[in-house]
């Protein structure tokens, strides 16, 4: 295979493995990432503590050493602007934007070549990624297999998914090192780069509050709120410049209706 990419691109791409249950199975996934030439590695939650000893990581030993660990999905995808999620939608309707395995290539690549991050997130063995998991993700990813048998080994929709970009890698521009690394530096300050999860995370949690500060809902809602408001900040395709004036104009508000209710609790005392 051709490497037709800079390896900085490719540092921007990292397989995200959300609650394995087989360590096989992770160490698979690992084998892969090597056969293609991706290293970033992060597994959420995994069900067995010994899973850095997979005997199945032939040749990504040091791949697997080196992979983080994670305690929930959102922690793993904090830092990246798009975030993936594979699924099988034969019983499930999409919330999300569907993207055919095809066409996969140009959205990763063009993410990665602006300077963003993008994570490729896979569910456990068993059940796959959740509707909550999934909320997490901007687009999901489908797979084309037989509809008598849909579901895939874990370490094989890895491997599927990782040769589709590699055999769809744009050519470089040419950068030295140096130019590159600021590049990075510039794009992280930069009010126009993509929010990433971390901001959106931050700015879901500061709207369920407004929310709930201004009795949008009763409590029982709260969780189909939260899910809703993943989703919708998801969609929008939020800017940082334009998530940090949002935080901006909600704490604000919010501000208010806690000045408005210490007011109301003065006065009743009164």
């Amino acid at each position: 295979m051709n490497v037709l990419i800079g390896e900085y691109q490719r540092e921007q791409i990292e397989v995200v493995l959300v609650s394995p249950r087989n360590p096989l199975n992770i160490g698979a996934a690992a084998r892969a990432m090597a056969n293609f030439g991706f290293r970033r590695l992060t597994v959420v939650a995994p069900f067995e503590e010994h899973w850095r000893e997979a005997k199945s990581a032939v040749g990504a030993e040091n791949l697997l050493q080196n992979a983080k660990r994670a305690e929930s999905l959102a922690e793993a995808v904090a830092d990246c602007t798009l975030v993936l999620g594979t699924a099988a939608l034969m019983h499930r309707k999409p919330e999300q934007p569907v993207v055919a395995l095809p066409a996969l290539a140009p959205l990763v690549w063009n993410e990665a070549k602006r300077g963003g991050r993008v994570a490729l997130v896979f569910g456990p063995e068993k059940r796959g990624l959740t509707r909550e998991d999934l909320s997490y993700c901007h687009w999901l990813v489908e797979i084309p297999t037989d509809p008598r048998q849909p579901s895939m080994n874990l370490g094989q929709a890895v491997a599927v998914c990782l040769y589709e970009l590699a055999g769809r890698e744009p050519r470089p521009v040419r950068k030295n090192k140096d130019a590159v690394t600021a590049g990075q530096r510039d794009s992280d300050g930069d009010d126009t780069a993509p929010a990433p999860a971390r901001d959106l995370e931050r700015l879901a949690g500061l709207v369920e509050e407004t929310m709930q500060a201004a009795d949008y809902s009763p409590s029982a809602m709260r969780n189909v709120n939260r899910h809703d408001v993943h989703l919708m900040l998801r969609r929008l395709a939020l800017t940082s410049g334009d998530a940090r004036r949002i935080l901006g104009f909600l704490r604000r508000i919010l501000w208010q209706f806690k000045k408005s209710g210490e007011r109301s609790r003065n006065n009743t005392c009164l």
